[in-house]
């Protein structure tokens, strides 16, 4: 009778270890996983911002070009333009 008690005992023991240890690496591949979501969403936020400022970058750059080319039509020169605004700003 002691013989099967041990058994029984160990048994559920081991049950309840193989349980622990399963569900530890539950949790462990579950927050892995939340983890490398982390770094998708990041790089995925990354690359949009850096695309939206390439674009963003170009039409202010267009805008620009447009604008010099009529204050270069207006005022004939370009340097003198900016001296101009320089002195009336400041």
């Amino acid at each position: 009778m002691e013989q099967y008690a041990s058994n029984c005992f160990s048994i559920r023991y081991g049950a309840i270890l193989l349980y622990s240890f399963l569900f530890t690496w539950f949790l462990v591949l579950v927050y892995f996983f939340e983890y490398l979501n982390f770094c998708f969403q990041g790089a995925l936020y990354g690359s949009v911002g850096f695309g939206c400022g390439i674009v963003g970058q170009g039409i202010a750059n267009m805008i620009m070009n447009a604008k010099r080319y009529v204050c270069l039509t207006k005022m004939g020169s370009v340097v003198l333009y900016y001296l101009i605004t320089k002195i009336l700003i400041n």
